[in-house]
């Protein structure tokens, strides 16, 4: 049996439980507001580009702490996806106004080019493999021409899978996935940082992870002469 034949749903797993869990875990590392943005690269990253969303989504959007961030200092309307129930309960604690929908990444409830910045927040890793052509699509459906796409996850050259210690029968997927959209033309890596998951160990190929920054241009993309 090959790895896309797997049998396991991460996806289901996930949306029925499995991301109640992993909130549960998380919840007291996530509740000091001010600590966990000032140690989060994705704001770090939005910092230093200096970008200024109009509208923002977060894929595995958790509590909401980066959105509302997002929101209140940058001014962008914002949307996230996520699968936890009970973390958008929480979301919904932290500020009545974010818009957070029950769902995972394969399927967006948005219409197309509704944002200008897509931001995956540490989730693709989970995803079942043979998602990743649905995820990637409607991550580019909704995301604008000239709109901008942050990944962060765990990083990898050569894919790789690990058993997902919380939970048997379930995997973390490791690859540079970036890889998903930088194959089409019109997307360009803009720039990455690779990093240690936090508590971890950059010599360790399990810990490393990495923030990107995608421009989408696919008029562009075909601007080229022949050679």
């Amino acid at each position: 049996m090959t790895l896309l034949q797997a049998p396991t749903m991460q996806k289901d797993r996930f949306f029925n439980g499995e991301g109640d869990a992993w909130f549960r875990r998380n919840r007291v590392a996530l509740a000091d507001i001010d600590a966990v943005v000032a140690d989060d690269p994705v704001i770090e990253l939005i910092r230093k580009q200096g970008l200024r969303p109009s509208s923002v989504l977060e894929i595995g959007a958790g509590t909401g702490w980066r959105l509302a961030w997002t929101h209140r200092v940058l001014g962008a309307a914002v949307a996230g996806v996520e699968p936890s129930r009970d973390a958008i309960n929480a979301a919904r604690e932290l500020d009545p106004a974010l818009n957070i929908h029950v769902g995972t990444a394969d399927r967006l409830p948005f219409v197309a080019q509704s944002f200008d910045l897509v931001i995956f927040g540490f989730c693709l890793y989970v995803c079942d493999p043979q998602d990743l052509f649905q995820i990637a699509a409607e991550a580019d459906r909704v995301l604008q021409a000239d709109g901008k796409l942050i990944i962060y996850d765990f990083h990898a050259e050569h894919s790789f899978r690990n058993p997902y210690d919380p939970s048997p029968g379930l995997f973390s997927y490791k690859m540079d996935f970036t890889r998903m959209f930088t194959w089409h033309p019109g997307y360009r890596l803009l720039t990455q940082q690779i990093l240690a998951h936090p508590g971890g160990s950059i010599d360790n190929p399990n810990d490393i992870t990495a923030v990107s920054l995608l421009l989408k241009n696919t008029n562009e993309g075909f601007d080229g002469v022949p050679k």
